[in-house]
């Protein structure tokens, strides 16, 4: 049986055109109409009995003659091709509009009366449920007499489901994010979708092209060479490729090729995808940036860090360099093993254990100090941090550990406790000095830490503000204990510093009284004393301070109540100053003890013991004294007196830092090195190394380095690079222009060899970097002087 599915439009139509010359030859007539008025039953039989059943079986389509009104006249065709769900006996004299649902009715009732009224085929579509599934329908009608027409009904679901299919695919393709084109074996372009063309600026047909003339990393050979490949690989291959866009924007893509044949099979195309990996990339890259940057902040933390599975054993996740070095187990040994196989101390690691298995239980975070060993045998200390940490659902959480190595801070104070114990056996105001000191640190250090603390764990506002304030307290407190105990050392090692110029009294009071004023409590009236007149005096201004502010502070220490009064007053050639309160006073015994060294009358009062004895050293160094007056529960006097002109006192404290006239006393003795130097830690430190061998005279900036270079004259000079208002390069060029024989030395922090050629190009002889030995700056000293 011939079969007709998969015949084109045209061809049936081509069949039909056959079919109705062969009616009018079997007519004996050459007029159609004429042909179409003769369908008879007998006809049909004719028409059988000619071409046999068999042919009007194998057509697809149902065809019908209808009358004007749309009854059906006759069916010409087998029962396979009724696509009306009824018999043809049933449908036989029946009106369309007794057989069709309304809605195809009215259109193939439309399409009819059309026909009738113009007499040319007409073409009219509709749909209709058949077991259970939309069909849908074609139907031509043509004109056969003045009473009839000829309907051939084709069922167009099948290919009208095809197209749909075809168009959801084609929409899939050109919606695609991925470029995907066809060629043939030679390169020929025969299809591209929509993001090909985007990516390469194209339009209109490109089947005439070449793939190798568009895309920028294929050539002809390359093509070639591709397609062997291609077959190699048994007609699938993947790779990755990067070049620039029509709009010259690099990208990556990640490319899938195909080899398939045609329905044919006589043809091969190509087939290509490619993906635009580009942003994954960069995602990666980021990815991977962000995990060095990560992993290098976690390996450089002073602090170790872990992360057990407590769902496999605690095994070590993760174990950072800080725990590697203090430790002596590689990351390699750790990772993936207990602690009973990695430590070498098993009581060390059934303590681990009973931690994890308290943390596991509890649920909270743990904190502890604790003792293990190291590999090499060492017992270390540690202050350790145990947090549990959710995975994911149904999973057991992680163990994320951090512990503060604190040995050396126990062997200092190990180390502290032995230093006190052998000063009790020399000194007993020393040893009463270091078992001061260990509590008057910790004191200050336990506030500031354990605040610092809280900080990170509260937003609150207030509490932000309280706990900043109390740790500004406490830091001041520890910078003054700090303090006393470096001036107490100067003055031990008679390297105390002063600076005499210019002091206004008025300025200098006043000052003080703005700094203590918000110190002191609120029933207790801090007041200065205006009836002094003004005066400039010649002394060290800060140091007047020191004494003026300790005494203040300790008067607000021991006041509950009334007032504290301070101001000066002029005696001769001498000014005094006081400072007077109402505060719980001295009894006699210890008036002849107040200015000695670690002497504290109130033991639970917060301080060194040594202010008052520094205050007394630096007024003797004046050329002043100090004295006391007090009565108990009535208040305290403390008055010193200095001269008016000041010049500090010589013999005890010899300074031979900043004055040039100790260059010239000491000119037989000692080169003159100028040190260009803002910062003040740094200049102490380089004193320290050189102060003995050589008079230093410092500034603190390129113009003052130029002035004291015209004034001083030194042997050497040391120069800073980074000062305020004039940095060393600039102050060594001006210099230069006037001096082209003193050695300078660059000493800086700046270590990169374009500022060593910097500061050779500027006029430096040499060229020092931070931190410096004792033994590389003196070698380098001598070179010159």
């Amino acid at each position: 049986m011939e079969v007709y599915e998969h015949l084109s439009r045209q061809d049936l139509l081509n069949r039909i055109a056959d079919l109705e010359k062969q009616i009018e030859n079997l007519s004996g007539k050459q007029d159609s109409s004429v042909c179409a008025r003769s369908v008879t039953t007998e006809n049909k039989r004719n028409l059988e009995k000619q071409f046999g059943s068999k042919a009007l079986e194998a057509l697809p389509d149902m065809l019908s003659v209808l009358d004007y009104e749309g009854n059906y006249v006759e069916l010409v065709s087998s029962e396979k091709t009724v696509h009306v769900g009824n018999s043809s006996a049933a449908m036989l004299g029946k009106n369309i509009r007794d057989i069709l649902p309304k809605d195809a009715y009215e259109i193939i009732k439309t399409n009819l009366d059309q026909v009738i009224h113009t007499q040319t085929t007409g073409i009219a579509c509709h749909s209709l449920p058949l077991n259970g599934e939309k069909h849908f329908f074609e139907n031509r009608i043509i004109p056969l007499d003045d009473n009839h027409v000829l309907c051939i009904c084709r069922d167009k679901t099948e290919a009208i489901q095809t197209q749909q299919k075809l168009e959801m695919v084609k929409s899939a393709v050109n919606n695609s994010i991925e470029e995907i084109y066809a060629c043939t074996i030679e390169g020929n372009l025969i299809f591209a979708n929509a993001q090909f063309y985007n990516n390469y600026h194209l339009s209109g047909d490109i089947r005439e092209q070449k793939i190798y003339d568009i895309y920028p990393d294929i050539t002809r050979d390359s093509w070639q060479t591709q397609i062997q490949n291609l077959r190699e690989a048994n007609g699938t291959l993947k790779y990755t490729t990067s070049h620039k866009n029509a709009d010259g924007t690099s990208i990556t893509l990640e490319i899938t090729t195909y080899i398939v044949k045609e329905y044919d099979e006589e043809k091969e195309i190509v087939w290509t995808f490619g993906r635009n990996i580009s942003e994954r990339l960069q995602q990666q890259r980021k990815i991977r940036e962000l995990n060095f940057i990560m992993d290098t902040i976690l390996n450089n933390v002073p602090v170790y860090l872990f992360v057990k599975d407590t769902g496999n054993e605690f095994r070590y996740l993760y174990w950072n360099k800080a725990f590697e070095e203090h430790s002596g187990i590689l990351a390699d040994h750790a990772l993936g093993h207990t602690d009973y196989e990695i430590f070498p101390n098993p009581e060390d690691a059934r303590k681990f254990r009973e931690d994890d298995l308290r943390l596991l239980t509890n649920g909270e975070k743990i904190e502890y100090q604790e003792d293990y060993m190291t590999t090499s045998g060492e017992i270390r200390t540690v202050n350790t941090i145990k947090t549990l940490v959710p995975f994911e659902d149904n999973k057991p959480p992680f163990i994320i550990g951090i512990a503060w190595d604190i040995t050396e801070l126990k062997n200092t104070e190990t180390a502290l406790i032995e230093a006190r114990i052998k000063a009790e056996q020399s000194d007993k105001l020393k040893s009463a000095f270091l078992a001061n000191m260990s509590h008057e640190i910790r004191t200050p250090l336990n506030a500031i830490v354990g605040f610092s603390r809280l900080i990170a764990e509260t937003q609150d506002p207030e509490e932000l503000r309280q706990y900043d304030d109390i740790i500004n307290l406490n830091a001041e407190l520890l910078l003054q204990l700090i303090n006393d105990i470096l001036d107490l050392s100067k003055i031990e090692a008679g390297t105390l510093e002063f600076v005499m110029k210019p002091v206004d009294l008025k300025e200098l009071c006043q000052s003080l009284y703005n700094t203590h004023l918000h110190k002191t409590q609120s029933n207790v009236r801090l007041i200065l004393d205006t009836d002094a007149p003004d005066m400039t005096i010649t002394s060290d201004n800060n140091r007047l301070a020191q004494v003026i502010s300790n005494l203040i502070t300790n008067a607000q220490k021991f006041t509950t109540e009334g007032e504290i009064r301070f101001g000066y007053k002029q005696k001769d050639k001498n000014i005094e100053f006081f400072v007077q309160d109402t505060g719980i006073g001295i009894a006699p015994q210890n008036l002849e003890s107040i200015f000695n060294r670690f002497v504290k009358l109130n033991n639970f009062a917060q301080g060194s013991g040594l202010g008052l004895s520094i205050c007394q050293m630096i007024i003797n160094n004046l050329g002043g004294y100090i004295e006391v007056e007090s009565a108990v529960g009535k208040g305290s006097t403390f008055r010193f007196t200095i001269p008016i002109d000041g010049k500090e006192k010589t013999g005890k404290t010899p300074e031979r830092i900043t004055s040039i006239q100790n260059k010239e006393k000491h000119m037989d003795q000692h080169k003159v090195i100028l040190i260009a130097e803002d910062v003040n830690s740094n200049f102490l430190l380089l004193k320290a190394m050189i102060g003995k061998e050589y008079d230093l005279v410092r500034a603190v900036n390129g113009k003052e380095a130029i002035e004291l270079n015209k004034t001083v004259h030194p042997d050497l000079i040391l120069m800073d690079i980074k000062m305020p208002e004039m940095d060393g390069l600039e102050a060594t060029r001006i210099i230069r222009q006037e001096d082209k024989n003193i050695p300078i030395i660059a000493l800086t922090a700046f270590a990169f060899e374009s500022d060593k050629a910097e500061a050779f190009a500027a006029g430096c002889n040499d060229f020092l970097t931070k931190p410096v030995s004792i033994e590389q700056l003196k070698k380098a000293l001598e070179k010159y002087i």
